[in-house]
């Protein structure tokens, strides 16, 4: 890569104001910048729209579960398989996941899943959080241009997914703990904007939000605990469970 696409990456980098970077932030640093690399090296210039991160890494909330959320935005959905193949063991912990303007316009994914149950958001949960992402290449997205649920159906949306893909799949051994309680915050975030409520889109933030009755207060306290035993699990996965009538 020559000497001025270096330059303009180098523009982009947020994290160059942090201060006391964890180790876990440091390796995610290192693997943002390659991967990134990775991308504006695999398709036309003229395709790649703009490259985002979101989630933990920008909320410096991560811990030794965390991925990093790399959204590449390209014009064609044609384009996402390129994008999509640079995910590799060299850049873990940064999960790429491409999402197309084509996307955006009709807020449908257009690419198949591997997976029983499709677990992919709607491209407009990233619009909706558009301002807590980071832009780290191309150009800022206008959310304004694009159609979104109301947080009272992403708030169902997210209900039934967890219902039916979610709970399942954990239970079946075919994903992991972290992505279920991850996807019950995020459930609980639009019930809460469902209602009225301002959430900042934090873990912490999300409950200090909620009633102190509400089981997301149980769900940052297994987040922060980190690794957990199975049968802790399945006490939460019962509760909720149970909160979502399953």
């Amino acid at each position: 890569m020559d000497l001025n696409i270096k330059k303009v990456l180098g523009d982009f980098d947020f994290w160059n104001s942090w201060t006391e970077i964890t180790p876990i932030e440091q390796k995610a640093i290192e693997a943002v910048v390659k991967a990134r690399a990775l991308i504006v090296a695999s398709i036309p210039a003229e395709e790649l729209v703009a490259i985002y991160i979101k989630g933990s890494f920008v909320r410096r909330e991560m811990n030794e579960n965390s991925d990093v959320d790399m959204v590449p935005i390209v014009k064609t959905t044609a384009f996402e398989g390129q994008v999509f193949n640079v995910n590799d063991e060299d850049i873990n912990p940064v999960m790429v996941v491409p999402l197309s303007i084509e996307e955006f316009e009709k807020n449908e994914l257009m690419t198949e899943t591997s997976k029983p149950v499709d677990l992919r958001a709607k491209p407009d949960r990233m619009l909706r959080m558009i301002k807590e992402c980071r832009l780290i290449f191309g150009q800022e997205l206008d959310a304004s241009k694009y159609p979104m649920r109301s947080d009272a159906q992403a708030y169902e949306d997210e209900k039934e997914i967890i219902k039916i893909g979610y709970i399942p799949l954990y239970l079946q051994g075919s994903i992991k703990f972290d992505p279920l309680l991850k996807e019950f915050f995020w459930m609980t975030e639009m019930e809460l904007l469902s209602k009225g409520i301002q959430v900042p889109h934090t873990f912490v933030g999300i409950a200090k939000a909620a009633p102190l009755e509400h089981l997301i207060h149980e769900a940052l306290k297994l987040r922060e605990m980190g690794v957990l035993d199975k049968n802790t699990e399945l006490e939460f996965v019962d509760k909720l469970r149970t909160k979502l009538k399953v």
